[in-house]
């Protein structure tokens, strides 16, 4: 199952009027697949409408030519929690766990562009 970062609306991290300044979240980086977390430092309103976040996308299933996927909003408090270890010299390991994911039916073609089509290689939010 692949993992990967997209940007999706979130009805809670809106009704929060998230993302803002300071709001902490997880994407899988580049092709090693890591996870990060980061933290928003300069947002621009006009350019990220609120509700607007990060988050974790994979594929279930295709079923009658539709794709069935899972996606968890990456904003730590919402979807995402980070759960906090530190290695033998005490440098902070981040493990990111699951509040909420919720399914989400589209069409393969919204499938493939979602995949193929991507751009935001510097996770602007």
């Amino acid at each position: 199952m692949e993992l990967f970062s997209r940007t999706a609306y979130c009805e809670k991290c809106a009704k929060e009027k998230l993302p803002d300044n300071g709001t902490l979240f997880a994407v899988i980086q580049g092709t090693g697949k890591q996870v990060v977390v980061l933290k928003v430092e300069s947002i621009r309103r006009r350019r990220t409408p609120v509700g607007f976040t990060p988050h974790f996308v994979s594929l279930l299933k295709v079923k009658n030519g539709e794709a069935i996927v899972a996606m968890q909003c990456g904003v730590i408090g919402c979807g995402s929690v980070i759960e906090t270890e530190y290695d033998q010299l005490g440098n902070p390991t981040y493990d990111v766990g699951t509040i909420e994911a919720r399914r989400a039916i589209m069409t393969i073609e919204d499938w493939n562009s979602l995949v193929l089509n991507f751009r935001d290689t510097g996770y602007e939010i």
